[in-house]
Parts: structure tokens; sequence; C-alpha cells
């Protein structure tokens, strides 16, 4: 049976959104969908994003013209909570770029809106897509490991001033958050679907110690989840920007394994006790091939991009009434630990995840803390005994 070729109106031309004008094009050769617009207040981005597709400056211009079957989301976080309403009003389905939104008020008023409108809601978490995600989730999934002890994510994610510079919204908390919410919450989300486990409640530090911006450019958490599991976060862009890393690394009753993600490049190793260690060559290999049996020798140019996978996602969710993998509950799941990571750094003190609920990426405007000024008076006050 043929499957229906849906509609898909891309919102926001900047530099994320040529990673999913990629994945569309393959949608497209795969006769999956069609791009029908592309949304963006500079019209001459949105027109050079793709030729030949109308440019609307507004989704709610759009909206009035086009009846899309999925509206992609790749504006500044701050905007997400507004377009995605909008777009589920319309009878859309969603797809968000990470984070979802920047409260989970706003998350949890777009999930109750999908759910009342029977419409799907995909999150940006990419890492899930990553070709051996899935291999290392399997295997942790079946019990060769025993239960999960503790976990350990590093991103590593360096930005030099001229990153933050390009707009005014960037490294804001209206608008983007800092290395916590804009470059960690990858790790964090695919920490926490690796372990299978929900997080409970946080400790944190947080502070800016290079860049010119309000938000944070190093966090470093701990968050304890359920079943006595707990994870190490790090997160900062100070580092090299000619040297990206994200690694990960799970520890278990019975064994281990560690995931490096650096200059594109994924190194990985699998250990369980009483076996012969699993190079990350030979899991990565099995994954590709398995990926082309699934979809055909054309994927392979989309090994590198993991949006193309979850844009197949979603148009197969769509059609065939299934789960997504990274859905709108999971993005929210991830905000939630993120909030509780920020909200532990602004009041020094064990913050359940539950009541991120009451607590804003916008609440952490001005606190001193982050400031360096703020910790030189800190480390003052301590000395002198006051």
């Amino acid at each position: 049976m043929a499957v229906q070729r849906l509609s898909i109106v891309l919102v926001g031309a900047g530099v994320v959104a040529a990673k999913h004008k990629k994945a569309i094009d393959y949608l497209v050769k795969r006769h999956l969908a069609e791009l029908s617009a592309v949304v963006d207040p500079n019209e001459q981005a949105a027109a050079a994003l793709s030729l030949h597709t109308p440019v609307f400056a507004s989704l709610s211009a759009c909206l009035a013209e086009v009846k899309p079957d999925i509206v992609a989301i790749t504006t500044p976080s701050g905007t997400h909570a507004e377009l995605a309403e909008l777009a589920l009003t319309h009878g859309c389905h969603v797809l968000i770029e990470k984070p979802m939104t920047l409260s989970l008020k706003d998350a949890d008023r777009l999930l109750q809106l999908a759910a009342d409108a029977g419409r799907r809601i995909a999150v940006g978490h990419i890492f899930r897509y990553v070709p051996l995600a899935d291999t290392l989730k399997s295997m942790v999934a079946d019990g060769r490991f025993g239960r999960c002890l503790y976990g350990d994510v590093k991103v590593r994610w360096g930005h030099d001033q001229a990153y933050y510079d390009q707009a005014a919204w960037r490294g804001t908390y209206a608008a983007d958050g800092g290395v916590l919410m804009n470059q960690s919450i990858h790790a964090i989300d695919l920490m926490q679907w690796l372990i299978g486990e929900k997080a409970v409640e946080a400790v944190a530090m947080a502070a800016r110690q290079m860049h010119d911006m309000e938000g944070e450019d190093l966090a470093l958490g701990i968050v304890r989840c359920t079943n006595n599991t707990y994870v190490q976060v790090e997160g900062t862009t100070n580092t090299d920007p000619a040297r990206h890393e994200a690694s990960f690394a799970l520890f278990f009753e019975k064994g281990d394994l560690r995931v490096r993600l650096s200059a594109g490049q994924i190194e990985a190793e699998v250990n369980v006790q009483g076996r012969k260690p699993v190079s990350g060559k030979a899991l990565l290999r099995q994954a590709v091939f398995a990926a082309v049996r699934r979809e055909g020798i054309g994927i392979v140019r989309h090994m590198g991009n993991p949006h193309t996978f979850l844009y197949l996602d979603l148009v197969r969710a769509i059609a065939n009434g299934g789960a997504v993998l990274a859905d709108g509950q999971s993005g929210r799941d991830a905000l939630a630990t993120v909030l509780a990571i920020y909200r532990a750094a602004k009041e020094r003190q064990v913050i359940s995840v539950r009541s991120a609920v009451a607590f804003p990426l916008k609440d952490m405007v001005g606190v001193p803390a982050l400031n360096p000024a703020g910790r030189q008076a800190d480390d003052k006050q301590t000395e002198t005994g006051l």
C-alpha cells in the first residue's frame, strides 16, 4: 500500500535548519514528504535555504494559506512554545528542536494540546538517532550488564565569543540558555534513555568563566535517578572550538560501556564481565549494515545527519499510528532534569526534579553566583569568616 506523502513546513532558516533541509530532501526523494513552505522573518535567508519553495515571514501567515501535516520548528528556543502551540491548534504534528520549551508549564501545555488533537510531538534529541545508540540501548535492555549503578556525561563543546555575538538572543535565559540548556541537554537525554531511569533530584554548580553573555559556560552536576542510580554531568563551552567532544560512560553491576564523539567520529567500547570486550568499530559496522538493510544504500550519505532518522521516525509514526522515539514526553523529561540542575546551581542545595515545574529558565536571570565578580565576593566572605 502506498504511503501518503506528508506536507512539511520548515520554520526558521538558521544554521540548524540546513540539517533539517537535508533530512527533508531525503524524504522527498523517497516520496515520503514534500516541503510546502519555509518560514522566517528574514525572507531572503528562507528563500536561499530552499529555492522554488513558498516563503512566509510568519507561521500565522503561512498557516492561513498552507495546510501542512508537519510543522518543523528550528527557531530560537524561547519561541518554541508559542510556535508549537499555533501549529497544534491548526491540527499539525510538530517537530521541535531541542529544548522542547524553556519551562515545564509550556511543555505540559503542548503535551495536552497534542493529546487532545491526536497529534504527535517529536523533539530534536538527535543523539537517540545516532546509529550506534539503538544497539547500545538494546544491549542495556537485555540485562547482560545487570543494574546500572552510575553514569558520567561530559560535553566539551567549545565556542568563541563570536558564536554568542551572532545574535542578541544567544546565551540569554529568556531565549536560549547557557551550555546546560543549549549544548548538554542532548547528552542528558541520551543518558536517561539508555539507563531507563527517571531523574529524582540534583545538586550542581554553574559559572560564567570566559564569555561575555548572560548564561553559564560551565555547569557541573550530580543527578540521582530512580533505582539508586546516579549520573555526573559536565558541560562547558570553554574548550577549543575546533575540538568538539562529548563522551558517555555507564557503569553496571557486571560491566560498563563507553562512547566518545569527537570531530564527527564515534568511538565505543563495551565490557561485560567474563566476556571479551566488544569494539565500537564492530558495533558501528553492524549498525550501519542494519540501516542499509532497512532503508537502502542511499541512507549511507545520511549516517552523519541524525535528523534524517528523526524525520523518518516521525513520518512512520504518523503513517502507522506508532510512537516517536524522541517524543514530547521524553523532551519534557530531559527539560525537567536540566531545569532542576539549574535551580540547584542557583539555590546551592539539593533540588527535587518535580519542583522544576515552578522554575522556568528565565528565573536564572541575575544569579550572582554566575558572575565572576560574585564568585570573588563569595570567596572573600569565606576568607574573612563572615
